[in-house]
């Protein structure tokens, strides 16, 4: 069986590369889709990342819209109140 083997080699010599050529290929596809596997989950880690830091940033800005519209309301309100005394006071005097 062994000198079937040997003998089958000898007789073609292409063999031996096609063979190493082969194994190459899967051995290079393999590592290949597991470098593309780890890239990917990395990616979606970082994307995770940047939401995660644009939903923080966005809830700050909401508070201080909402911070900056309580402000102007409460100036706002205080000037029609002065408004309105002033033009009380006119009427009466």
């Amino acid at each position: 069986m062994t000198t079937t083997l040997l003998f089958d080699i000898n007789s073609n010599p292409l063999i031996i590369p096609i063979f190493f050529a082969i194994t190459g290929l899967v051995i290079g596809l393999f590592s290949k889709t597991i470098v593309a596997k780890k890239q990917r989950k990395r990616i979606l880690q970082l994307e995770d990342e940047m939401l995660a830091s644009h939903s923080r940033i966005l809830s700050l800005e909401k508070r201080i819209a909402d911070y900056k519209a309580e402000k102007n309301n409460l100036h706002q309100d205080f000037e029609l109140i002065t408004h309105k005394t002033k033009d009380q006071n006119l009427k009466v005097s």
